[in-house]
């Protein structure tokens, strides 16, 4: 049922457009204005507690729900999952955007392009990626794809809709602490080094398996030589570290050439082909799994 739940939801993140314009997290957001609210009338600090009642009641609904379901009706839990997986995948859409990004570089269509890179990132361009957009979007696909893609799905195979959804809380979260130091806010330091923990936990063991079948896929050798000390990169509990061991081992499985001048829109084709061939890798190992009873 996992593997055949990953298939319907992979091809329907492909394929189907209407569905992504469905996937909101407003109510995420609403959420945890209120959370933010209770503490401050407490004048109770804003640390881990405060992150974990964000986090976690959502997902913990949704898993009760998909083992209630799980229990009476089958096929109606495998709608379930595969609704909550899907939704997970937002609320960005991911091929659609480098797709575009892709058609725009190809017209040579500048403005429209650094609005692409503006989506795929989902934060306005700094002026030095704007004279290095191909360069800028390749290496920033390897670890957004993780965050999109890989990520969401390790977790729904490890926890069900529950793990899916949580993944997305937690992804979501850290984006929303990134963005309002950028934007000057001042969150409690508390909170903000918490919520960077838990997503440095949910997400050091996808980013690795990631990268590993990116140079599965790729130049292995490449990838090993490109990636300056990844054994460090591989023990490290850091986003930083996250992101740089996907970058790194991305680029080189691709022979990504490292001026920005010899960066044209076909190494973009070259990550995104090798982002498809690695989910096709992992539907193969788990479907694997599957088939030996380990899943």
């Amino acid at each position: 049922m996992i593997i055949l739940t990953l298939i319907v939801c992979l091809l329907a993140e492909r394929f189907f457009k209407p569905l992504q314009s469905k996937r909101n997290f407003g109510w995420f957001s609403g959420y945890q204005t209120f959370i933010h609210y209770i503490f401050k009338k407490l004048n109770y600090k804003q640390g881990k507690i405060a992150a974990l009642l964000i986090l976690f009641p959502a997902p913990f609904i949704v898993g009760y729900i998909d083992l209630k379901l799980y229990q009476l009706f089958l096929p109606l839990e495998f709608l379930f999952s595969s609704a909550i997986l899907l939704y997970s995948f937002g609320p960005q859409p991911f091929f659609s955007h480098c797709k575009n990004f892709i058609t725009s570089q190809e017209e040579k269509d500048q403005d429209a392009a650094m609005e692409n890179a503006s989506k795929i990132l989902n934060r306005k361009l700094y002026s030095e990626e704007k004279n290095q957009l191909n360069k800028t979007i390749t290496k920033s696909l390897f670890d957004i794809s993780n965050t999109r893609i890989f990520g969401v799905v390790f977790w729904f195979v490890l926890l069900g809709p529950m793990g899916a959804l949580l993944y997305r809380c937690v992804s979501l979260l850290q984006q929303e602490s990134e963005q309002e130091k950028t934007n000057g806010q001042q969150p409690p330091e508390a909170f903000t080094l918490a919520v960077q923990l838990f997503h440095d936990i949910i997400n050091w063991l996808p980013s690795r398996l990631t990268a590993f079948g990116y140079a599965a896929m790729g130049n292995f050798i490449g990838a090993i030589n490109y990636c300056e000390n990844y054994e460090k990169l591989l023990i490290q509990l850091q986003n930083q570290s996250n992101e740089q061991l996907l970058s790194c081992m991305g680029a080189g499985a691709i022979n990504m050439p490292k001026e920005e001048k010899d960066c044209e829109v076909e190494t973009v084709n070259l990550c995104i082909a090798i982002i498809r061939r690695n989910i096709m890798l992992w539907l193969g190992t788990i479907s694997i799994l599957t088939l030996a009873g380990w899943l």
